[in-house]
């Protein structure tokens, strides 16, 4: 991409045509500058290629009188990027270090490393910088809806940190993707039953049931462990109105660790 930022051990080819025909390999240098016959020395280490081109264009306008006269056109492009070294370690199934791409992304890690293991949380996976800083990523807008906007770009020396899994309910009955989901922070009711793919046509939307283990310090003298919340489901046309969802508003209920969510038929 033209915000490809250049480094050490890129290679590119600089190719001239017009009242010349040339081609060059560039092969970026630890200290990070390039030799460009009849050009010389150019510091190219951390500048993005959009920014690279414009520079070379301008540096061989000097030497090559066509360029100005746009009779002879710059072509600049990459024939090998260089690689960096980044650590996955946590809940994956082959932690360790890893020689990846430096375009690789959090995802491209995570493939390498044979992905999150049962434990591995989905929503909370840490991206830890050299120089300190800390990202997040959160898997479910990518394996639910296949949005890779927010995957995060890696550094040379990242660290790739999969936690245990959090807070997880299970949806059961009618809906499109009956399985266990984890919570992020602010989720409730509404987000799981989205991310289960919503109603089944042959679904009761009359209202849902929640299942849950009751905490020891909520159980009063004689009470059971367990309760089933019925949530009463209003129908609605209006599919703009908050908690919409497959013709019913759901109301704007928590969640807890451990709740079993049922839609009957």
């Amino acid at each position: 991409p033209d915000d490809y930022l250049i480094g050490p051990d890129d290679r590119l080819v600089l190719i001239l045509t017009g009242d010349v025909e040339l081609a060059h390999e560039l092969v970026v240098t630890r200290e990070g500058f390039v030799i460009v016959p009849n050009v010389g020395r150019i510091s190219v280490a951390n500048l993005a290629m959009a920014d690279l081109r414009v520079l070379l264009q301008d540096r061989l306008a000097s030497s090559y009188s066509g360029i100005e006269r746009g009779t002879t056109s710059v072509a600049l492009t990459i024939t090998q990027i260089r690689t960096i070294q980044v650590y996955v370690t946590g809940e994956v199934a082959q932690a360790g270090a890893y020689q990846l791409a430096s375009v690789a992304t959090v995802t491209n890690a995570l493939y390498a490393a044979g992905g999150p293991t049962a434990l591995g949380s989905l929503r909370g996976i840490k991206v830890m910088r050299r120089d300190g800083d800390e990202v997040s990523l959160d898997l479910y807008p990518y394996l639910l809806d296949g949005v890779v906007s927010g995957d995060v770009p890696l550094e040379q020396g990242d660290v790739v940190f999969v936690p245990l899994k959090g807070r997880r309910v299970q949806v059961y009955g009618s809906v499109v993707r009956p399985a266990h989901y984890e919570l992020d922070v602010d989720d409730d009711l509404l987000d799981v039953l989205k991310a289960s793919g919503g109603f089944a046509p042959e679904a009761n939307r009359r209202r849902v049931t929640i299942h849950r283990v009751v905490r020891p310090s909520e159980r009063g003298p004689g009470s059971t462990d367990h309760a089933a919340i019925d949530i009463g489901l209003s129908p609605s046309t209006d599919s703009s109105e908050w908690g919409y969802l497959g013709g019913v508003i759901i109301p704007p209920i928590g969640l807890q660790d451990g709740d079993s969510i049922v839609v009957d038929k």
